[in-house]
């Protein structure tokens, strides 16, 4: 590129579809700038993220596993029960499915045994507290 070729910042104008009329007739001329257009027309296609990707690997919409456990249970009101519903089977989301049969599957005893190490973790750190006090 020449000295009197265009900044990075003017092509940046261009690319997000603005731009004065001087860079565009610049443009037209200058085999160089066309070139760095092109390149950075690349570049940022490159770095472009789908937001439903980012949705679906993060599972940012997923309900926690408690909700699930609710909602198997069937003490969710019914908006959020809704939801779920909706995410399960029109959203069709393979780990909140998996993670609801998995629910189900625990027998009676298993939840017993569940609730009780949740109890016993809340006593633990619930006197760990008030010793501090």
């Amino acid at each position: 590129m020449s000295g009197d070729c265009l900044t990075r910042e003017a092509l940046l104008a261009v690319v997000e579809g603005g731009g004065d009329s001087d860079s565009r007739e610049h443009l037209s001329r200058c085999s160089s700038c066309r070139e760095f257009l092109d390149a950075l027309k690349k570049d940022i296609e490159a770095l472009e993220i789908s937001i439903s990707l980012v949705w679906e690997e993060e599972r940012v919409s997923c309900p926690h596993r408690d909700v699930l456990r609710a909602f198997a249970g069937g003490s969710l009101r019914k908006d959020a029960a809704d939801y779920i519903e909706f995410h399960l089977k029109d959203v069709g989301c393979g780990y909140c499915v998996a993670n609801l049969e998995d629910l189900q599957t625990i027998d009676s005893s298993d939840q017993g045994r569940y609730l009780k190490s949740v109890r016993e973790r809340v006593m633990s750190s619930t006197r760990a507290f008030l010793e501090k006090k």
